[in-house]
């Protein structure tokens, strides 16, 4: 059982200067997954990708998205 890669779409970043990529997957019994990943070089190292759904509807969950990275003192 392996993942498919179905296609992927950019969208415009945090900052609104950059984008970052959206694929998505499929396996074998029908199962979704989606991967992030963060091309903008100035919100490469400031935000990272939450899947913590915040609204939580049979079919429509939403991810809470990008967050900014708290930085360690």
């Amino acid at each position: 059982m392996a993942w498919e890669e179905l296609g992927s779409t950019r969208h415009t970043c945090p900052c609104g200067n950059g984008e970052y990529e959206e694929t998505t997957f499929s396996d074998d019994w029908g199962r979704m997954r989606r991967d992030y990943r963060m091309i903008c070089r100035l919100c490469k190292g400031e935000y990272s990708w939450d899947d913590t759904d915040v609204r939580h509807h049979p079919g429509k969950e939403t991810p809470r998205g990008w967050v900014k990275v708290r930085k360690k003192a």
